[in-house]
């Protein structure tokens, strides 16, 4: 490979090539059997072929032909795991990274790297490629891409590359140490997350609009899931805040309306609508003065109410939010009240204050004995974990607190001694009715 010969080079890679889609000898030489696949693949592992590959890409900065055909035997290569640790020590992340952006009227060069980088992350030392990815270079050229595609991508393929490149950013910006902020990556993921809920005046986003295609909806999901990575930096606060994120997650919790000309259909929205709130209950316990600036608490309990009334709903109970939701709101009910115990659970007097002024210990009373009448054996875990956040709620509203405590008076007596009466038997069902016990126990 060192040698500066075209041809040379690009025949080396297509033999390599060739190891995974053998052909059967065209003529049998008298005296010779031809070595199989398995042998060849199972020497170029041992031979360290792979990291050779890795090294050579560095000879061929502007040759561009020879760079696709080592990074299509790479592809092929980086479909084991001794050939992708062998890549990660040649330092193949960061050195495919770098290049993503590196002028190519093909598109292959962006789509053979980002598949090897898929694979290096799946069969190596994820921590390792994180590390190798957490630079400067690396981030502003993912950035460039995502860019790229999000406001230029018009094809099937530019959207799933887009949703990929979205992934492989998620898993870096786990690591507190990657310069996500300084390159200026974060702040465009916030305003792209947002932009369809807050109106923004941004150049970027000017004109963009999600469709319901598979691939914008799983983009939106992505991108619900890198705000959730981003919170737990507290660097990341302000720009959180600066995005309008609690406003712009909020407006997902409402009823959902009919004859409303939305981009996605009721099945998606209402996919979105869970994961939006699942989103608020790990985001907003840090963006305490944006919740309650936006009235978190009055949007939630209001939620709350149509989620409990007899509203004609049948919703689509997919995904993983809304496991056990299908007819009914109990996904809804279930994901509001994390977020409800969520805050009471941060003991912030302002926020447990306007919840009570709000009859919030009331209306969560009159929850807890409705789901007793709606009582079902099939949806029976998600109730138990209904009634169970809603005693948590209820403990940490009153606690220390008399007067309150007589708010949650004879009725609230009651749900407890109903819950006493539990069959102890039904304990050890693994359904949850233990830990109902405790909510109980804590109510007490």
């Amino acid at each position: 490979m060192i040698i500066p010969s075209s041809e040379l080079r690009i025949q080396i890679c297509k033999c390599i090539i060739d190891f995974y889609h053998a052909e059967p000898p065209k003529k049998h030489i008298t005296g010779y059997q031809q070595a199989s696949s398995s042998y060849k693949i199972k020497m170029a592992e041992v031979g360290g072929l792979a990291k050779t590959m890795v090294q050579s890409l560095a000879l061929l900065e502007n040759q561009l032909v020879e760079k696709l055909w080592v990074l299509k035997a790479l592809q092929h290569l980086s479909a084991s795991e001794v050939n992708c640790t062998l890549m990660v020590k040649a330092q193949a992340a960061s050195g495919i990274c770098a290049h993503l952006n590196d002028p190519d009227p093909s598109g292959q060069l962006l789509f053979r790297s980002s598949e090897i980088l898929w694979n290096l992350l799946e069969k190596s030392s994820k921590e390792e490629i994180i590390q190798q990815l957490s630079n400067l270079e690396c981030l502003l050229a993912l950035k460039k891409v995502f860019k790229n595609l999000f406001t230029r991508g018009l094809s099937h393929y530019d959207r799933q590359l887009r949703n990929d490149i979205l992934v492989i950013t998620t898993i870096i910006s786990q690591n507190p140490g990657a310069p996500m902020i300084e390159c200026g990556f974060t702040r465009d993921l916030i305003l792209f997350a947002t932009f369809n809920e807050v109106k923004s005046q941004n150049p970027l986003v000017k004109g963009l609009k999600f469709s319901n295609s598979y691939e914008d909806f799983e983009l939106k999901k992505l991108l619900f899931n890198i705000i959730v990575t981003f919170y737990k930096d507290l660097s990341t606060i302000q720009l959180l805040i600066d995005g309008k994120v609690i406003l712009a997650l909020f407006t997902y919790v409402k009823k959902p309306e009919k004859h409303k000309i939305v981009e996605w259909s009721a099945a998606q929205y209402e996919e979105l609508q869970l994961h939006a709130i699942a989103t608020l209950s790990s985001v907003a316990p840090f963006l305490i003065d944006e919740y309650m600036l936006y009235q978190g608490n009055a949007h939630v309990l209001a939620f709350l109410e149509w989620c409990d009334s007899e509203d004609s709903f049948f919703s689509h109970g997919n995904s993983f939010h809304g496991t056990g939701g299908r007819g009914n709101k109990f996904a809804q009910m279930r994901y509001s009240l994390r977020l409800l115990r969520a805050m009471v659970y941060l003991e912030h007097e302002t926020i447990n204050k306007d919840l009570c002024e709000k009859r919030a210990i009331q209306q969560l009373i009159g929850i807890f004995k409705n789901t007793i009448s709606k009582y079902n054996d099939k949806e029976e875990a998600i109730l138990l974990e209904i009634q169970s956040d809603i005693l948590l709620i209820l403990s940490g509203l009153c606690e220390h607190h008399i007067p309150r405590k007589e708010i949650f008076g004879t009725e609230g007596v009651d749900i407890i001694l109903h819950v006493m009466k539990t069959d102890p038997k039904k304990l050890q069902s693994g359904l949850g009715y233990n830990v109902l016990l405790f909510s109980t126990l804590d109510s007490i």
